[in-house]
């Protein structure tokens, strides 16, 4: 194997390695130690290929909203119903919910994680216009961020404030109310839609 390419598979590693420790013990107490240990490579390797924890931070949720944004514009390719994509949005948040819950705690003095995850919102904001675009073409959406806006609010919520939703703090709070969530957001969109003429 190329020197190249070895180099390549370490840095996918650790990114990788970075993303499940940011999401056990958040991004400001994460140690890369700790995620070298993750990885399997020795602790110098880390900075080898970043030049410190908040550029590692930044790539590790970079990359996360790229993948992020290319599921989203996935779903816009396919002939998908307002209630797939809601699905979409929530079963996401879901599988990441640990790690979204440790963004939103530290985005506020954290300027790494608050700067990258300005532009995470920005995707999905502009994937969800581009969906609403799609699906509804004679519907003026110039209010469309109030719903965006409620949708993340809402998302959000449960996330941060999960132990007044769930009995066992282990348990996904959007895996108990994601049906529920869906099926009262596209009602919600329905209700805009009829409000600016759809």
């Amino acid at each position: 194997m190329k020197r190249n390419e070895q180099k390549e598979i370490t840095r996918k590693k650790i990114i990788e390695s970075a993303f499940i420790v940011f999401e056990q013990y958040g991004f400001e107490n994460a140690k890369t130690a700790d995620i070298a240990k993750q990885a399997g490579i020795s602790h110098g390797s880390i900075f080898s290929h970043f030049k410190s924890k908040d550029d590692l931070v930044k790539i590790v949720i970079k990359e996360f909203s790229d993948e992020l944004s290319l599921t989203l514009h996935q779903q816009l390719s396919k002939n998908r119903t307002i209630q797939d994509y809601l699905m979409s949005i929530v079963t996401i948040f879901e599988k990441h919910e640990g790690w979204f819950r440790n963004i939103l705690i530290e985005k506020s003095h954290y300027e790494v994680v608050n700067m990258e995850y300005a532009e995470l919102q920005y995707k999905i904001s502009l994937h969800f216009y581009q969906m609403l675009k799609k699906e509804y073409k004679n519907v003026n959406l110039n209010g469309y961020s109030f719903i965006y806006n409620l949708l993340m609010g809402m998302l959000l919520q449960y996330i941060l404030n999960k132990e007044y939703f769930v009995e066992n703090i282990d348990e996904l709070v959007l895996s108990k109310y994601r049906n529920e969530i869906v099926s009262y957001f596209t009602e919600v969109v329905e209700c805009f839609v009829k409000r600016y003429g759809g």
